[in-house]
């Protein structure tokens, strides 16, 4: 975003004031529109631009009879020409400038002080500054970002304004999707001051996703069951299907013409009583090799991996499913800690999603779990295109990277999703998009967003701490 606006300026003679005009303007009106009491307000401005922006925020309250308080943070002899120029036209308003914050109270206070620029923890001073006022019993406003929150990663530098509400300018920022920053942000308003269209080359390849972007496979009136694939699920060990019955019946109400499954024989009588519209295959401590060869061969995707284990025979399917270049393969759970274990990352090709949680991501990548989270995009990102595969890195904030496209982070879904199995209904929807001959990326990009909308709904049905992951299957057929 700052190569967006240094060309605004440099390149179309677009005045960094007329902007912070703009900016200030377009905060005033949020706050005005969401009827936010403005009588008793304190601005906290930095001696940077976004500080500008605040100086000019409270210069355009004047005009409409509010009067805030403003007290500067940072070292004056570092302001920006921009925030030096606003604080000399500022002195012509009734606004007071304080020297502390102390034995003041105040309804509203608007964030002002770092905006994405800052690349340095928050020490001294500001940090003291940032402290009382999270302690303040007031309706908190960040302008463009809360301050302290790394506008690249959504990292706390330090300390971070915990807003109410953030008003952002042209497009969100990573800091405002990934956590902790999402959690700081609040509401997220994005405003438009005249940066969206006129440096279209210098926009992240970065997009969020939401419900009118997601796809669905058309129906046709002289389909068949073939018309919308064959899907090959590899997944459960002895005695242990759960993991393979939430993937199958996930591929199904996605609306797979046919799904295969590969498991235990153990499992057989189980998942014979809860899914007979299966197709089952049974193995026991070795595998039938040319009955598995027939069965990739019948698929038009396979998914393998959940629950079956690390045992000797996982391994040889695993060690086999990476031979396959013809068609999808998604790679789950255990398959992924087979992969680690093994060391059989080089076999990976262009034909595989992998879908690691940041634990599985930890062990693929040999990084530590801190480590990947402060960094998570870029990881992501250099993972998807060393192994030119699709990586859906599965947190609270998904993240799909790869070779071929722009890295989409994943904004639908809540905490009651943070349970065992969740992860595997995940595995059967991409799975169910493969078979169905969509793109691999689009495969991975839908299949994470319409699952954090299942996972919405079910939350508005059986609350976050309640709702379990096969509640997540039966909001599919809401969304299709």
């Amino acid at each position: 975003m700052k190569q967006v606006e240094q060309k605004v300026i440099e390149g179309y003679g677009l005045s960094s004031l007329i902007l912070m005009e703009k900016a200030a303007l377009s905060v005033f009106e949020s706050l005005r529109e969401r009827n936010i009491k403005l009588n008793h307000t304190l601005i906290l401005c930095g001696t940077g631009n976004n500080g500008a922006d605040g100086l000019a925020l409270a210069r355009i309250m004047c005009d409409h009879h509010y009067h805030p308080d403003v007290y500067i943070c940072g070292n004056m002899n570092h302001a920006t020409k921009e925030f030096t120029k606003q604080l000399q036209i500022l002195a012509h308003y009734d606004v007071s400038i304080l020297t502390d914050l102390n034995d003041h109270a105040y309804i509203t206070i608007i964030d002002a002080i770092f905006g994405i620029g800052l690349s340095r923890n928050i020490e001294h001073e500001t940090f003291k500054v940032i402290q009382k006022i999270n302690e303040m019993d007031a309706f908190k406003v960040a302008v463009d970002i809360p301050s302290g929150i790394d506008a690249n990663t959504g990292q706390i530098r330090g300390i971070a304004v915990k807003a109410d509400l953030t008003v952002t300018f042209a497009y969100q920022k990573i800091g405002h999707l990934l956590y902790p920053g999402r959690s700081y942000t609040g509401e997220l308003l994005i405003k438009n001051i005249g940066l969206n269209y006129m440096a279209d080359d210098e926009i992240p390849d970065c997009y969020t996703l939401t419900k009118e972007d997601l796809f669905v496979p058309e129906r046709i009136p002289d389909a068949n069951k073939g018309t919308y694939g064959k899907l090959l699920v590899i997944a459960g060990s002895k005695d242990i299907c759960g993991a393979a019955l939430l993937c199958v019946l996930a591929a199904f109400k996605m609306g797979t013409g046919m799904v295969k499954l590969m498991t235990h024989s153990k499992n057989r009588e189980l998942i014979i009583s809860k899914i007979p519209e299966c197709m089952l295959i049974c193995y026991d401590d070795t595998i039938d090799q040319h009955k598995f060869k027939e069965a990739i061969e019948w698929s038009t995707a396979v998914v393998a991996g959940p629950g079956i284990s690390t045992e000797p025979v996982a391994v040889a399917i695993c060690r086999y499913l990476l031979t396959i270049k013809n068609k999808p393969v998604v790679l789950d759970a255990d398959a992924l800690n087979i992969i680690s274990k093994e060391k059989l990352l080089e076999d990976l090709s262009d034909n595989m999603i992998v879908t690691p949680h940041i634990g599985e991501m930890s062990r693929l990548t040999n990084q530590e779990v801190p480590a990947i989270k402060q960094e998570s995009i870029r990881i992501c990102d250099e993972f998807a295109n060393k192994h030119q595969v699709v990586c859906v890195m599965k947190d609270a904030s998904t993240i799909v990277a790869s070779d071929r496209r722009n890295t989409y982070i994943n904004t639908s879904g809540n905490s009651g999703m943070a349970t065992a199995g969740s992860g595997d209904v995940l595995a059967g929807i991409i799975g169910a998009y493969c078979a169905m001959n969509t793109p691999l990326d689009q495969s991975a990009v839908n299949g994470v967003l319409i699952h954090g909308l299942a996972g919405d709904m079910a939350k508005e049905k059986h609350g976050e701490a309640a709702m379990m992951p096969s509640d997540l299957i039966e909001e599919l057929k809401e969304l299709l």
